[in-house]
């Protein structure tokens, strides 16, 4: 450890090392080091950053991360995304590199916060004026810094290569970092990390189904938008739930954009209540029974609960893990 505090972080078997500042994430210091890891979602979601811990002491940033497992803690397995050196340590990853994945190249941007609308109950749109363009592929997320150690993913639901983001948010009662973001205001200051995630539109002679549920909304927005300007030559249905029709935040949006795209289908869904113009009431997974899913390659996004229900009916339903691309939030 240096006199200043810093953690001497030494990657095996390259030898490498990189600094790291009392508890900065590993994934972050070594990307400031212009050294790039193995990483998919920068959150722990998805375990895509897992390295072997071979010597020294290292802090967990959250109280529990789903992509380890009790035989990753036996082996010593850590996400470096989510970890943060407490001494020097020596770690194995995956692999190294001294160049970002085209893909993902994740930077931190200063952001200003230019408007944030209630557009649904307790669901914000956020406008974000940046310094410089931010290029992300649609159905990609950001994490958005507070000023007191707060972070929180989101995901695009405005246009790339532009010095204005934009995200849908949904405020969360008892969540302090939700209701920090659905509490700014015009002027704020925020910092954008990103872009992170594997969702994006890959070409492929196939149909397209989508399917939203609550803020899920976001990266939908980005999708179909992203389809009705790439993909014209395929079939395109949007499946979009909530519990009403007064919670389908921006659906006249979205209906305007896939009405855009010239083959496109948008089927909104309640739980209860009347339904949506052209929707149906029940839940997400009875208007996927009337699909032949497995023609299609299918983007998800939305909260917990409505993406598992959704996944095991797509399984079931023999949809191709590589056909599937998932966007988890809650």
């Amino acid at each position: 450890m240096t006199a200043d505090g810093l953690r001497k972080v030494t990657l095996e078997p390259s030898g490498v090392t990189f600094l790291q500042a009392p508890g900065q994430r590993l994934l972050e210091a070594a990307r400031e080091a212009n050294v790039w890891l193995p990483f998919e979602c920068g959150w722990g979601s998805c375990g895509t950053c897992k390295a072997a811990l071979i010597s020294g002491d290292i802090e967990l940033l959250v109280d529990d991360v789903v992509s380890l497992s009790e035989r990753d803690a036996k082996r010593g397995r850590i996400v470096m995304c989510q970890s943060s050196a407490t001494t020097d340590v020596t770690i194995k990853p995956l692999r190294i590199s001294d160049e970002p994945d085209p893909i993902r190249k994740v930077a931190n941007f200063d952001g200003i916060v230019k408007s944030i609308d209630e557009v649904g109950p307790s669901i914000f749109d956020l406008a974000v004026s940046t310094t410089q363009p931010i290029n992300f592929k649609p159905g990609q997320f950001a994490i958005l810094h507070g000023p007191q150690q707060q972070r929180r993913c989101y995901s695009f639901a405005g246009s790339s290569g532009v010095a204005e983001l934009r995200f849908v948010i949904k405020a969360y009662a008892g969540r302090p970092v939700s209701t920090w973001v659905s509490q700014l205001v015009e002027g704020d200051s925020v910092t954008i990390e990103g872009p992170y995630g594997d969702v994006w539109l890959r070409e492929s002679p196939r149909p397209i189904l989508m399917i939203a549920g609550g803020s899920g909304i976001s990266a939908i927005l980005a999708l179909a938008r992203a389809a009705s300007i790439e993909a014209k030559d395929r079939e395109l249905t949007v499946l979009y739930g909530a519990r009403t029709a007064a919670d389908l935040a921006l659906l006249d949006e979205l209906r305007d954009i896939v009405g855009a795209h010239g083959r496109g289908v948008l089927i909104p869904v309640v739980e209860s209540g009347g339904p949506a113009p052209g929707g149906i009431v029940g839940r997400v997974t009875d208007a996927l029974e009337s699909i032949d899913c497995a023609a299609h390659d299918v983007y998800l996004a939305g909260p917990p609960a409505m993406v598992d229900a959704s996944d095991l009916v797509l399984t079931e339903a023999r949809v191709p893990r590589d056909r599937l691309f998932v966007d988890r939030f809650g």
